[in-house]
């Protein structure tokens, strides 16, 4: 049974639905917050004023775009999951 008929079967059934449901919303919340937080590291990343950071830090500020880049990504395998609406 796919991702989506599971989670239309909880909710009308009242399987466990509060607690699929927060998960869920906490899950969508954090997808929306990490892509939000890479456009806004690479609208930073991009501007003047970071040009003049030092080598160091712009290195770990990469990584760490590249860390929430991942999790971005690895969100996207989730779609159904994550943008599901109830019935």
């Amino acid at each position: 049974m796919a991702i989506t008929e599971k989670l239309n079967t909880a909710w009308t059934t009242n399987s466990a639905m509060d607690a699929v449901f927060e998960v869920r919303a906490v899950i969508q919340n954090l997808s929306n917050v990490a892509t939000e937080a890479r456009a806004q590291i690479d609208a930073i990343a991009a501007g003047p004023n970071f040009s003049t950071v030092d080598a160091e830090i712009k290195s770990e500020a990469q990584a760490c775009r590249v860390l929430v880049n991942s999790l971005v990504n690895a969100f996207g395998d989730h779609t159904d999951f994550i943008n599901w609406t109830q019935p």
